[in-house]
């Protein structure tokens, strides 16, 4: 199945203007820029640079990313759904802020669900158009590529670190 094309996706890949652009409209080779891999190598190899800010006694922190690793991760959906958590959404308001996009990250992105890679738990933003399909088509355990992109992360000390990743679409396994 070809992935659906949620109109923020592009402002995600392209880092360009924001604008509503119908399926047909921008070319397979943008959802190529998602490569295959895993949330846990992302959090593995931001884990230092988090920890080292942390160390210098920068908390609370939020950090940023300017690297998005769009990755067609293969998780499980835990069939459970929440708003957005205020950690989150503030990570992904300074990240739609620091590249200036014109998007209100809250309508956007104003629920989250869970996760599983592997042994790993995650809460990630679901694009608001992706939810009715997201709860339409998958339960619990459901296997699937979920494209995401690295927004950055929110810790108060080291023990709590929020990793916070954007979904913008999935396909079933």
């Amino acid at each position: 199945m070809a992935p659906r094309f949620p109109w923020f996706s592009m402002c995600l890949v392209a880092l360009g203007p924001l604008s509503v652009l119908g399926r047909d409209a921008i070319a397979q080779s943008t959802w190529d820029r998602y490569q295959p891999g895993s949330i846990t190598t992302i959090i593995a190899r931001e884990r230092e640079e988090v920890m080292l800010t942390i160390r210098q006694g920068l908390v609370p922190l939020t950090h940023l990313s300017a690297v998005q690793f769009p990755t067609r991760a293969i998780v499980q959906y835990e069939d459970s759904t929440r708003p957005i958590s205020a950690e989150h959404l503030a990570v992904l308001t300074g990240w739609a802020r620091s590249f200036r996009l014109p998007v209100d990250v809250a309508t956007v992105f104003s629920s989250e669900a869970l996760f599983r890679e592997d042994t790993v738990l995650i809460w990630i933003p679901i694009q608001a158009v992706l939810m009715k399909s997201l709860r339409k088509e998958l339960h619990r355990g459901s296997r699937i590529a979920l494209y995401v992109g690295y927004a950055g992360a929110q810790a108060s000390d080291s023990t709590k670190i929020e990793w916070v990743f954007m979904a913008n679409e999935f396909t079933r396994q």
